[in-house]
């Protein structure tokens, strides 16, 4: 399906999607520390687009996540890390396609609920968490000392959103199911996949024990077994009745069963 959207729609993706959203934050950043009135300006206010205020439907993707300088300049590099590596890996309709997703749906959400005002944090995450997937053994240098894999940064901020989900009331829900909409729609099938390859995978591997610690001979006589005693033959008794194994030591000596 994605295939053939991109066959026709393709020619529409911006290209560099990442340095567009990372500029812009940087941008939004310096306007904001000029003129801190800029903030209430750029936030997606879904009354106040309804009065003809239609920039906040695009300018609330780049209202910075901080207004430190020092945390501002460490996210947009790392936001702009984990968007070029996207769109290097899936290519710039995917890329758009993945943002378009959330970017829609983040703003279906702030309109659903009268009052709220949308966040981009969920959907800038979900980028995270999308890098996270692909590539979780990547490490950072956090406070550029302590190495710290991704898939433990993206695991922690799960359960922080998984809690204010739980916690938050019907706004903050749907934002983050919103923000984080698009990230389900492109991994789920995968998780999907992953989760029966290794239903697959356990259960194959239980077979094999059984079968690696399974008795496959046994004597009638003392009851020792080719598990006990490895080193040891087995033979059956062909004037016995049934399947009848010996070891070695009572094969010529036992009773015959005819039973």
């Amino acid at each position: 399906m994605l295939q053939k959207l991109e066959r026709k729609l393709g020619r529409f993706a911006i290209p560099n999607l990442i340095t567009l959203l990372v500029g812009g934050q940087a941008a939004a950043f310096v306007l904001i520390m000029a003129k801190p009135e800029m903030a209430g300006a750029l936030a997606l206010v879904p009354s106040r687009v309804l009065q003809g205020e239609v920039w906040r439907l695009v300018s609330f993707l780049f209202m910075p996540a901080s207004y430190s300088i020092f945390f501002i300049i460490f996210a947009l590099w790392l936001l702009y890390l984990y968007g070029r590596a996207l769109d290097d890996l899936w290519g710039a309709f995917r890329f758009n396609l993945f943002i378009f997703v959330g970017w829609i749906a983040s703003v279906g959400a702030a309109f659903a609920v009268p009052g709220t005002v949308a966040t981009n944090i969920y959907l800038l995450a979900s980028i995270t968490f999308a890098f996270a997937y692909l590539y979780p053994d990547f490490e950072l240098l956090l406070f550029f000392i302590l190495p710290v894999k991704i898939k433990w940064i993206a695991l922690l901020t799960a359960v922080y959103f998984l809690y204010a989900f739980v916690m938050g009331g019907t706004a903050d829900r749907l934002l983050i199911a919103a923000g984080l909409l698009n990230f389900f729609l492109f991994f789920t099938p995968d998780m999907i996949r992953r989760a029966r390859g290794q239903t697959r995978r356990n259960r194959v591997e239980k077979e094999r024990e059984r079968v690696q610690t399974a008795v496959h001979h046994e004597c009638t006589v003392c009851g020792k077994t080719d598990k006990s005693d490895p080193d040891m033959q087995f033979r059956y008794c062909s004037k016995c009745s049934g399947r009848r194994a010996y070891c070695m030591d009572h094969l010529r000596d036992h009773e015959h069963v005819l039973d």
